[in-house]
């Protein structure tokens, strides 16, 4: 469901963050220019990631708003 998808969006940017701190403490005994394109590749990552969750939140208030202003359902 909507709370599984969550929880993986959230997994992915979490694991996403901590790859991109590894590639920086151990920059030095990487590529660089290979460790700062990955970095690279790995925040915009984690920007989509975050901008998905928001786009899933307004999505939901959006459809709640919908309800509402529908009024009850008749039988």
């Amino acid at each position: 469901g909507g709370h599984d998808a969550a929880a993986a969006t959230r997994a992915l940017r979490r694991s996403a963050r901590r790859i991109s701190g590894s590639l920086h403490t151990f920059r030095a005994a990487l590529d660089p220019l290979w460790a700062d394109q990955l970095r690279a590749e790995l925040a915009w990552l984690s920007g989509t990631l975050a901008r998905e969750h928001a786009y899933a939140n307004r999505l939901a208030r959006l459809v709640e708003a919908l309800h509402q202003l529908s009024g009850p359902t008749l039988p």
